[in-house]
């Protein structure tokens, strides 16, 4: 996932980041103030920009669609 490419979508609530997702860059999310983020992984991949979550959006890890 690009530099910015979901960044400012103030009415996005919630983004699944599947296993398959190697790489995110940085400020993914910026100024998506709502936002719950749910990861199949358990932590974040070792491709994934340090600044991937900027504005600390709250992160669900280990999820799993029912």
């Amino acid at each position: 996932i690009s530099t910015y490419a979901i960044s400012n979508c103030g009415l996005l609530e919630k983004i699944i980041i599947p296993n398959s997702v190697t790489l995110i860059d940085a400020h993914e999310f910026l100024e998506c103030d709502n936002e719950v983020i749910y990861c199949e992984g358990s932590a974040k991949g070792i491709n994934w920009s340090e600044n991937w979550n900027y504005d600390n959006n709250f992160v669900i890890w280990n999820y799993a669609d029912e």
